[in-house]
């Protein structure tokens, strides 16, 4: 998490991103998140989908779920986020958006087919099928930074594969974060499981999508 957070906390003053003047935007957006995303935790956690290996955390747990899978939901937003505007402002998307959109309506329905066929592991269903009313929503609705998200959810590959796989158990004895076998497809990217790589598109897309939204909410109640 400290490494996650290092970068774009010490370049957030750093002219002419100057991202720390959006700071409230990034944790009220993840803050929204975590009302669908902490309690699908918890109840993951407690159904024994996932759980954590507690000699690798300080000890200290809220609600059941380590302080640190609370920071998680906190911190790896601002980071993507932090990465996101920078990518807007050093390269501006130049495709058109209609030709994202079909990539949007065509995931939808293949994460849609995962949720169908392997309806019996819980963390494949219920991701894929979030995922899925996500990113047909994106493709139907045609937000203006669609384009955009999907480019930053490309390039963070990079860091995740990185931070998720040391949770996973790519550099430790015993993976931080573990899963129920029965829960899960089994495929995995070196030690992670592929239905992470669909939680993270959910949980980054609503903030993204909020992230975009408040503001404008803000802006328009003021005019009134």
């Amino acid at each position: 998490m400290a490494f996650s957070l290092s970068g774009p906390l010490l370049y957030s003053w750093k002219p002419p991103v100057l991202f720390v003047r959006k700071w409230k935007w990034v944790v009220v957006s993840s803050l929204l998140m975590m009302l669908l995303f902490i309690p699908w935790d918890i109840g993951f956690t407690q159904m024994g989908v996932w759980g954590f290996d507690h000699r690798y955390l300080v000890g200290l747990d809220i609600v059941n779920l380590p302080i640190e899978e609370w920071s998680f939901f906190i911190i790896i937003p601002f980071a993507c986020v932090f990465v996101y505007e920078v990518l807007n402002y050093y390269q501006p998307f130049t495709i058109p958006t209609r030709w994202v959109h079909p990539i949007y309506i065509g995931y939808g329905l293949f994460v849609a087919s995962l949720a169908i066929v392997f309806r019996q592991n819980a963390y494949t269903f219920y991701a894929s099928m979030l995922t899925a009313v996500l990113s047909l929503g994106i493709g139907l609705l045609r937000p203006r930074w669609a384009a955009n998200f999907l480019r930053m959810y490309i390039i963070i590959w990079i860091p995740f594969i990185l931070v998720n796989g040391i949770l996973t158990g790519m550099l430790t004895e015993n993976p931080v974060v573990y899963y129920h076998p029965e829960h899960i497809i089994g495929l995995r990217v070196i030690s992670i499981p592929v239905e992470d790589s669909i939680y993270n598109f959910a949980m980054l897309s609503m903030v993204i999508a909020f992230y975009h939204w408040l503001p404008k909410q803000v802006q328009s109640q003021s005019s009134d």
